[in-house]
């Protein structure tokens, strides 16, 4: 009697209120009934093994919880079936796709989708998945395209695409923004402040401390208020398509990691601009002082080229939050929650750490505790790794990351102590 799951997925959030969910899951059990009475051995689909992800895109893993539930059940083999209505409702990515099916192939779960009629038991079938999966990758990407290019028409003509920023109110009719007076106040003393050489994080402090959240009733922060300063949106103008989404380059540590992130476009003509599309709550010379504010204090902020060992996630604060490192006017590296940083101390009270003290302390304890336990293992990989960890020096940051990163799973920190959590034990 195989037993069978379902995966159904919208990607709209319009469309989880509707039938679609319901469509794709009875579409599923009906194929399960028709497969029982032709074998004569019945599919079973338990109430457990229904995986629904509402809302969410197909073309990103990392934010499917319910796919990364499906792979770990199909890990633990509660079903040997899965089923799903197309490739599409799957994954739009082909890299996604092909890196699913096999996973679940190494499980010993058949692969069903219904759109294609596709069966992971027919010959061919890893060729044929992939061509279906490129097919939805590609109608994925023409529908992007389409929308990018309804909405950069919209701009054009001076009308605004989404929710309108804080400060403004978006006409129903006209599709324009008009100005909040409720709230206009507040964007005029941020820009006020900053310009006044007020930093990001001060201004996010005193708005907090003076009960004026943004619009949406959240506390401010210093990327909020960054953000304020530098959007065009108040001075009146319409700009659509500053930011696109790239691929990130690979860490040294995985040279095939991917990731899509949001960054400013380097194409100016990509850029659609509508100068005085409604009206503007700060005049023109006030924003360009902003604009220079912060272009100089990019300039001067932050060291690049160096390495910190406890980066990239690998050390937390007691709050939960990453730690990262900033420097102060004389180059001293220190780490900082990010937390903290992000919302104040409020809401993280945990001091700055010096990075040069904290990374020797935890190399050095860390080398003590693999000295203690060498022994218990004598596998030649481990061997290997420890040897290289006990006789490095601290000057080759790189390397030493990397065995870091086999050793140790989180380096926590609460005021001045801290913790070392391997990935067989943990030591204060």
């Amino acid at each position: 009697m195989p037993t069978c799951a379902i995966y159904a997925r919208v990607s709209d959030e319009s469309q989880v209120k509707g039938d679609s969910i319901e469509h794709q899951i009875a579409f599923c059990r009906e194929v399960a009934r028709i497969r029982s009475l032709d074998s004569d051995d019945p599919w079973t689909i338990p109430a457990e093994c229904v995986y629904v992800d509402e809302g969410i895109t197909g073309t990103s893993l990392i934010k499917r919880q319910q796919v990364q539930r499906l792979i770990r059940d199909a890990r633990d083999r509660r079903f040997e079936v899965v089923l799903f209505k197309g490739i599409s409702r799957f994954a739009r990515d082909t890299v996604d796709a092909l890196v699913m099916l096999r996973t679940l192939l190494s499980c010993h779960v058949r692969v069903i989708s219904m759109e294609e009629n596709f069966d992971s038991l027919r010959d061919n079938a890893e060729f044929v998945f992939t061509i279906h999966s490129a097919l939805a990758q590609a109608e994925s990407e023409k529908t992007a395209i389409r929308v990018r290019m309804g909405a950069s028409q919209k701009a054009r003509s001076g009308q605004w695409n989404g929710q309108p920023p804080d400060g403004y109110v978006l006409d129903p009719l006209t599709k324009r923004l008009d100005i909040d007076w409720s709230f206009a106040p507040v964007i005029r003393e941020i820009f006020t402040l900053y310009v006044n050489g007020y930093g990001a994080r001060r201004i996010a402090d005193l708005l907090n401390e003076n009960g004026q959240f943004t619009k949406r009733g959240y506390r401010w922060t210093q990327r909020s208020v960054s953000r304020i300063v530098q959007n065009p949106v108040y001075v009146g103008d319409v700009v659509y398509g500053r930011r696109e989404r790239r691929y990130t380059v690979s860490e040294h540590d995985d040279l095939f990691s991917r990731k899509r992130i949001m960054r400013f476009t380097n194409d100016v003509s990509k850029v659609v601009v509508c100068e005085n599309a409604h009206p503007a709550i700060i005049d023109r010379e006030t924003f360009a002082r902003a604009l220079a504010a912060k272009t100089a204090r990019r300039a001067s902020g932050g060291r690049a080229g160096k390495h910190h060992l406890l980066t990239k996630g690998l050390m937390k604060c007691s709050c939960g939050g990453s730690m990262t490192i900033r420097y102060n006017g004389s180059g001293t590296a220190y780490y900082r929650c990010l937390r903290q940083m992000d919302k104040g101390k409020t809401v993280c009270d945990q001091p700055y750490i010096r990075a040069d003290e904290i990374e020797a302390a935890v190399l050095d304890r860390v080398r003590m505790d693999v000295e203690a336990v060498v022994r218990w293992d004598e596998t030649p990989d481990f061997q290997r790794t420890m040897r290289r960890l006990l006789s490095m020096q601290t000057d080759d940051p790189h390397i030493t990351k990397q065995l870091l990163a086999k050793l140790v799973r989180c380096v926590s920190i609460h005021r001045h102590k801290v913790t070392i959590q391997y990935r067989f034990r943990e030591h204060p």
